[in-house]
């Protein structure tokens, strides 16, 4: 196994986001996307644009909830539905942790291809798509 950085060990080919890896990913996708944190800021921005008074929204691919934090912190004030979706159980429990202290933010570990949706105003689809297999795209 090679180290791809921040106690994290991977084959070639064998990326995961199970096991240990839920405990550094933060750190650690902050480190090897460029601009991460940046995109967050662009969709909280965004955001605006689509959150009102009793909206729902989904992070599909959520990982640790960290940009559902940051979107429900930025509409503290509104009466909003957050909802992250992973298929990892450690992410899912990542984000419980994380986000408790929001009662509007709940997390769902679910496959995305048969995960059901309800009517919202906004999904989010960060670094998501690229770990869907292709013929499901």
């Amino acid at each position: 196994m090679a180290s791809v950085g921040d106690n994290i060990q991977a084959d070639n080919s064998s990326w995961t986001f199970g096991g240990d890896v839920p405990r550094s990913f933060d750190a650690h996708v902050s480190k090897s996307v460029p601009l991460y944190e940046e995109g967050h800021d662009i969709i909280c921005k965004l955001s605006d644009y689509f959150v009102q008074e009793g909206s729902t929204i989904y992070d599909l691919g959520c990982s640790t909830g960290e940009l559902l934090l940051k979107i429900a912190k930025r509409h503290q004030s509104k009466a909003i539905n957050l909802i992250g979706v992973d298929r990892e159980p450690g992410m899912i429990a990542m984000a419980v942790e994380k986000c408790n202290t929001d009662p509007r933010i709940s997390f769902q570990c679910a496959e995305l291809l048969e995960f059901e949706m309800q009517p919202c105003d906004l999904v989010i689809g960060y670094y998501t798509v690229q770990f869907v297999r292709p013929a499901f795209r």
